[in-house]
């Protein structure tokens, strides 16, 4: 699995490991029913503890992006966001934070509408 780590950001490596994961999800490099390596497998892979993936992989399934089948091991199975209110909730806030941000440090809504379709543009164009 292609992860791009940061091994001296201020970023913790299990969040760093869940937003890769989340990123293939969304750029469709992962898909729904794929089989995520095994903790130990990823852990030597990308030279972490293993409780490090662990950890990462344990939000992810707290998040509605994996299940865990101790048969078949950790299986992307994603909740649809609107079957899931705690994730709208969530999502809004992130949302009103960074528009918050960007609105204090001087943004206008263009520019940020424009920043997010090209985020977006990214996703999209896979």
């Amino acid at each position: 699995m292609l992860m791009t780590l940061e091994f001296d950001s201020e970023v913790p490596i299990y969040l760093q490991i869940k937003k890769n994961i989340i990123e293939g999800i969304a750029k469709g490099l992962i898909k729904d029913g794929d089989r995520l390596p095994a903790v130990r497998e990823l852990a030597s892979e990308i030279e972490v503890n293993l409780h490090t993936v662990n950890k990462a992989y344990n939000l992810l399934k707290e998040e509605g992006y994996v299940s865990v089948d101790r048969r078949i091991g950790v299986l992307v199975n994603i909740k649809k966001a609107k079957d899931d209110e705690k994730f709208i909730e969530s999502y809004k806030e992130k949302i009103n934070e960074v528009v918050a941000e960007g609105m204090a440090k001087g943004l206008k809504r263009d520019e940020m509408v424009s920043l997010l379709n090209t985020i977006l543009d990214g996703y999209e164009g896979r």
